[in-house]
């Protein structure tokens, strides 16, 4: 099979991957062989953003990274890797964790995305509650990201730094679902201890 050419830049490495994946949900073949798929979607988990990016550039990056994980890449490590849950009998229960393929890929992605640019995103993510004008949807980019923070939270060994961003994601949430304002977060503090609004998903703040 004819060896295609890989993407030389990280902003093309995503789009790449799903011009070559995508097909195979539409009853086509693959694009390239198994082994160039697997190093691309390995260069995607562990490219680090760039930090020269501006920070509005930075959070679409981030968006666009997490959906794309989450929606796709997740999806499809888990179903390539299920026999590890359906057909080996492990001797405990720590055992069948240490090969559980969703928290090895949550912490991949954590580990080699998140945690990399940890400061500089926690700057990102308060930002985006006090300038709701850097981002065209700052109420969805704000539910992905917290999405995205909570099921990075959820690994088994958790990240101080990680739990500290969750919570002040969740405070500045909350404060946005207490106004009612669903577009911008203007005038949004440092986080409070308030009561959530019924309305919030309450899985979102487990």
């Amino acid at each position: 099979m004819t060896s295609i050419a890989q993407p030389t830049t990280s902003n093309d490495l995503w789009h790449s991957l799903c011009v070559r994946v995508l097909p195979l949900f539409n009853g086509e073949g693959v694009q390239g062989n198994i082994e160039e798929l697997n190093d691309l979607l390995r260069r995607c988990l562990t490219d680090p953003i760039s930090p020269q990016l501006h920070q509005d550039i930075l959070l679409d990056r981030l968006v666009e990274q997490w959906s794309f994980f989450f929606t796709y890449a997740l999806p499809y490590f888990e179903a390539v890797f299920l026999p590890l849950r359906t057909d080996v009998h492990y001797r405990n229960q720590d055992e069948a964790d240490m090969w559980n393929v969703r928290t090895i890929a949550l912490q991949s992605f954590r580990d080699n995305v998140i945690l990399m640019q940890i400061k500089r995103l926690e700057d990102v993510f308060n930002k985006l509650f006090t300038d709701f004008g850097a981002s065209q949807n700052p109420a969805a980019t704000a539910a992905k990201m917290l999405q995205m923070t909570s099921l990075l939270a959820s690994c088994p060994d958790h990240n101080d730094e990680l739990d500290r961003v969750l919570s002040n994601l969740k405070a500045n949430w909350k404060i946005m679902m207490n106004k009612g304002n669903r577009r911008g977060f203007a005038g949004v503090r440092r986080p409070l201890p308030i009561t959530p609004p019924a309305a919030l998903n309450d899985a979102m703040l487990r």
